[in-house]
């Protein structure tokens, strides 16, 4: 069976498709910041509850607390790239849902004990330790499902070659773990959480200090600490992932494609400078390091999709009808949303 077969034909849309591709990109790079500042977050927090005969810093507690309002942040910030890839992938992104439907529809009561997790982890007094720990472990197990089954759908999606598995397993149960791209993927995603939660640590801690809070130094100290310590890790995952793609992405970056090999560069470059900078306890440098490193990242990742699936399909076979009234409708409330959620950031944030 011809794989092209089974792929959807996909619908119109109402505008060129590079205004699509344009917010998929900025919507996901925020997601990305905010997610990575969620799980690493909570990664740091349990890792130090678990640390033998020590007690947490003086920071911890600031950071856990901080937790239920950034996953409201990351949930509201992944609609974005999650719209508008159905926009342009549609056919590919629905059809891989399907295949692993009871997997996909199962995230949800997950991402409910999510949040459920993060409020009741809060709500614990500190003389209940045992109790806090075992339901911040509760809600970090279910945060890595979520990133498990998300990981499975962004793969399975680039792959119509493998939905045949459908005819053997039609009960909508399927994985990728097969593929050689989806452990360091998922990998990846998480040491880099680790890393940008520890800078996000190290953020909050200089805004502490600035506000004349001593124990801000902690923060940033630690959080540095974990930045330095998830970024080394990320490079070598990242190393991982690479080789870990078919010959004809890989070499994509590897010299063959000049913008891809660019894109590539400078997230290493990114790197190794965010990781100087952190070295030198220079917060905002790293910050500004991490983030041209993200940047291209999602850039690579925007690569890595169209290869992937270049020969089946690319965004610019999508047809459109010149309609802009409801994209300038939804751009207004995109726009305005973004100004609620900065107001609400300003008033939650940490004190």
């Amino acid at each position: 069976m011809n794989p092209a077969d089974l792929i959807p034909i996909a619908d119109p849309i109402a505008v060129p498709w590079q205004w699509f591709q344009a917010l998929l990109l900025a919507g996901f790079f925020i997601h990305l910041l905010v997610m990575n500042a969620m799980l690493g977050t909570a990664l740091i927090c349990l890792a130090e509850r678990l640390r033998p005969g020590r007690r947490p810093s003086p920071g911890h507690e600031v950071m856990a607390r901080q937790l239920p309002f950034i996953i409201a942040f990351t949930i509201n910030a992944g609609i974005v790239p999650l719209l508008f890839l159905q926009v342009l992938y549609g056919n590919f992104i629905y059809t891989s849902s399907i295949l692993m439907a009871r997997w996909w529809m199962g995230a949800i009561p997950v991402l409910l004990a999510v949040y459920a997790g993060a409020y009741w982890h809060r709500g614990i007094s500190d003389s209940r330790a045992g109790l806090k720990l075992t339901v911040l472990a509760a809600t970090v197990v279910c945060m890595l499902a979520m990133a498990f089954v998300l990981t499975n759908n962004m793969t399975l999606m680039l792959m119509p070659e493998t939905w045949r598995r459908y005819f053997q397993n039609p009960g909508g149960s399927l994985l990728n773990l097969d593929n050689p791209m989806f452990w360091p993927r998922y990998l990846h995603m998480l040491t880099g959480a680790l890393a940008m939660g520890g800078l996000f640590r190290a953020v909050v801690g200089r805004w502490r200090l600035h506000r004349g809070n001593r124990e801000g130094s902690v923060l940033v100290k630690s959080g540095l600490g974990w930045f330095v310590a998830g970024s080394a890790l990320q490079v070598g995952v990242g190393f991982w992932l690479l080789l870990a793609l078919r010959t004809e992405v890989m070499t994509l970056m590897l010299g063959r494609d000049p913008r891809a090999t660019t894109l590539l560069i400078a997230a290493l470059a990114g790197a190794g400078l965010a990781l100087m900078f952190a070295i030198q306890a220079r917060v905002l440098p790293a910050v500004a390091a991490a983030l041209t490193t993200v940047g291209a990242m999602v850039l690579i990742r925007d690569v890595v999709r169209r290869a992937y699936l270049d020969g089946y399909f690319v965004p610019e076979q999508l047809q459109y009808t010149t309609r802009y009234g409801p994209f300038l409708f939804f751009l207004f409330f995109l726009i305005a949303g973004g100004a609620v959620l900065y107001h609400l950031y300003r008033r939650i944030r940490p004190s």
